[in-house]
């Protein structure tokens, strides 16, 4: 390996000098432009920040001073310019991408302030809009609160600060409350997988990798057995085959996730990937860069020599690709070769872990944590939020009208499988006497199991015939241009228990960001549980859309009244959703709203809350 090592670091070198060409050291361009688009300065995945990830890999390996001037100037640079960004805590395309660097940099040099700026960060998020106004409501690792949560678990493993443990608690219980149960495993996200959002680094598995690193941190098997159970979703989604092509080796939403995560849980799986066509872009989270990472991090793991041998071909078949290849100077493009390359450099060192991802190397000590912790033995926190997911009324019932079933629920033995709650229930039912004593346990217990039965299904619409099955799945099937052309109104099976008075014409920041973690939850209590969970709708903006059609209203119609509700709000309101949907413009707000309406009355339809007129 030694001739391709040398290589390698000449191939790193190389892009490193082809980048200061580009763009110098200190250059105060908050933009830079590729191939026609437009990347902020600060992104890891796709900006400036990649290179600053890309160079501290080089320093590593070569110790070269100049290279660290020009990490200090950069990271000045980038400092300034996040500064003037309030809301954008993103992992891969935001400010939480300079905390996960400000961790490897202090990693790798021991640099107290690197540590301090992380700490820093962390502060301005929790103090500010991005976390009051839950901002950042998807639950993903690289654009989503699992992001964040690592981030504040890696901080707390460094400072054992008990307010950083506080958070890492919250959101923790957040994201397990939020996963959706499917016929096999949990996952989070939307339930159509739109784009396949719900898998790889950037879905289910990048969840799963979370929960297991917490699980092993603190020595909690229930956040193991979640983790692995978000994996099984994971494999039968892959196994299903629904998803051919090229990209099916990628991190970011590929089958290299779910690996990497089963190989740092100890569960040896490779032989998925050795026969699957390579990637055909370059970069680091969709291309072939990435797939040589994750082939030589499995490796390190495992010390399976074949993955290092695709590894090195990979490596082999990159040294000649240059700018010429049409390649942006990001992640996706040179920097993700050099990236890669220099990891693979590195590979037999006892660094662990793949860019902002660690392995686990770090347990804490059950001493150190505060009494109350949810992670102290004994405390029933995570448990009861698992049960809860699905059984939380079952639950009150159980510990109002049988408080010693209850009792021996918090001594017995827990799994993270509610299957088990279901037959430990079951079991506490045949034991009781006088059934008339539980009327509220049985009532709400028969109610909850069936609702979980549904989420189980195919996902199929809940319809009560054939026929209607097959009618609900050709209307979304249609295309965007016939769909237009329905008139859609109420379904008389929906019965609207609890309304929210009126919506005003005009909101606040704080008041809309109420409406859009709030209102509607009424409406959708039972025939919905946390829409949070998602991919593109809060409880507001499905109980908008839902409203729209309380009389016959053409879809167009009611499209059209959607969008000018939320784009009449004032300037400041508009700038908070652009934040919460990652808008560019209002143009592109627009076209996201549009999407998000029409995926909404899909997902309507399917639930059977609408139905066709016409």
């Amino acid at each position: 390996m030694k001739r391709l090592e040398e290589e390698m670091l000449k191939k790193a070198w190389d892009i490193y000098n082809e980048y200061l060409i580009i763009y110098p050291p200190g250059s105060a361009n908050d933009l830079h432009t590729t191939n026609g688009n437009v990347w902020k300065s600060y992104g890891f995945k796709e900006g400036k920040l990649g290179f600053l990830f890309f160079m501290l890999e080089l320093y590593k390996n070569t110790g070269d001073e100049n290279v660290w001037n020009n990490i200090l100037t950069e990271l000045a640079i980038i400092e300034s310019f996040a500064k003037r960004v309030a809301t954008n805590n993103f992992t891969i395309q935001g400010k939480l991408g300079l905390g996960f660097f400000y961790l490897e940099a202090f990693e790798r040099t021991g640099k107290k302030g690197f540590l301090e700026k992380a700490v820093e960060l962390a502060r301005e998020y929790y103090n500010g809009d991005s976390y009051q106004y839950r901002i950042i409501s998807r639950p993903s690792l690289l654009d989503g609160i699992s992001g964040i949560l690592l981030f504040t678990q890696r901080l707390y493993l460094k400072t054992k600060a008990t307010w950083l443990l506080e958070y890492v608690e919250k959101y923790l219980l957040r994201i397990i409350s939020n996963a959706i149960s499917a016929d096999q495993g949990i996952f989070w996200g939307g339930i159509t997988n739109k784009r396949r959002q719900n898998i790889g680094l950037a879905g289910t598995a990048g969840i799963s990798f979370v929960l297991a690193f917490l699980g092993k941190c603190f020595g909690n098997s229930l956040l193991v057995e979640l983790a692995e159970q978000a994996l099984q979703y994971e494999q039968g989604y892959w196994a299903a085959g629904n998803s051919a092509g090229a990209r099916e080796l990628s991190l970011e939403h590929g089958l290299f996730g779910m690996v990497l995560v089963k190989n740092y849980l100890g569960i040896t799986d490779t032989q998925q990937l050795h026969d699957l066509p390579k990637p055909a872009s370059y970069g680091l989270l969709t291309g072939m860069a990435g797939t040589g990472l994750g082939f030589s991090e499995v490796f390190r793991i495992t010390g399976n020599e074949a993955c290092l041998q695709e590894a090195e071909q990979i490596a082999e078949r990159l040294l000649p690709v240059s700018a010429k290849n049409d390649m942006p100077l990001t992640m996706e493009g040179s920097l993700g070769i050099g990236y890669f390359m220099l990891q693979l450099i590195g590979i037999k060192n006892d660094r662990p872990g793949v860019f902002f991802i660690p392995a686990f190397t770090t347990a804490v000590k059950r001493d150190e944590l505060p009494e109350q912790s949810v992670f102290c033995e004994g405390n029933q926190e995570i448990y009861l939020t698992t049960v809860r997911r699905h059984f939380s009324n079952t639950l009150s019932a159980l510990k109002q009208e049988l408080p010693d079933a209850w009792e021996e629920l918090l001594r017995r033995e827990k799994s993270a499988d509610v299957n088990d709650f279901v037959a430990y229930i079951k079991r506490v039912i045949d034991e009781v006497q006088d059934v008339a004593q539980i009327n509220s346990l049985l009532y709400n217990f028969e109610r909850e199991s069936f609702a979980l039965s549904i989420l189980r299904s195919s996902k199929e619409p809940v319809l009560y015939d054939d026929s209607a099955i097959l009618e609900t799945d050709t209307l979304l099937k249609l295309p965007d241009e016939k769909l237009l052309q329905l008139t859609l109104r109420h379904s008389e099976k929906v019965w609207v228990f609890s309304k929210e008075p009126s919506l005003e014409n005009g909101f606040t920041k704080e008041s809309f960001g109420n409406f859009l973690q709030q209102y509607g939850t009424k409406t959708f209590l039972y025939k919905v549980s946390d829409m949070d969970t998602l991919q593109v709708f809060v409880p507001g903006i499905l109980k908008l859309i839902f409203d729209r059609f309380g009389t016959p209203v053409a879809v167009t119609d009611a499209r059209n009244q959607i969008a000018y509700f939320l784009l009449m709000q004032n300037e400041e309101v508009i700038g908070f959703l652009k934040n919460h949907y990652r808008a560019k413009d209002k143009d592109h707000l627009m076209e996201i709203i549009n999407e998000m309406t029409l995926d909404g009355i899909k997902y309507c339809i399917m639930e059977g809350f609408l139905e066709v007129t016409n």
